[in-house]
């Protein structure tokens, strides 16, 4: 919590609601994670099944937001 705090000049009850809305977050994140797998057998499965994205879609979203 200190590093929020320090990198992003946050106070420290500002900090602690935000990490209280990640840990929801992340409840519905994982919900959707497992939505995917049972409807589609994957993550990529939904990507492109679900959503329909081609393989140069995905590498375009790869490039933009993964270092």
């Amino acid at each position: 919590m200190k590093a929020l705090v320090e990198e992003y000049g946050l106070d420290e009850a500002a900090t602690k609601d935000l990490l209280a809305i990640a840990m929801v977050q992340l409840d519905y994140f994982r919900l959707a994670i497992d939505s995917m797998k049972q409807e589609y057998g994957s993550v990529d499965g939904y990507l492109r099944d679900g959503l329909g994205l081609s393989d140069e879609d995905l590498q375009a979203l790869r490039d933009k937001f993964l270092q």
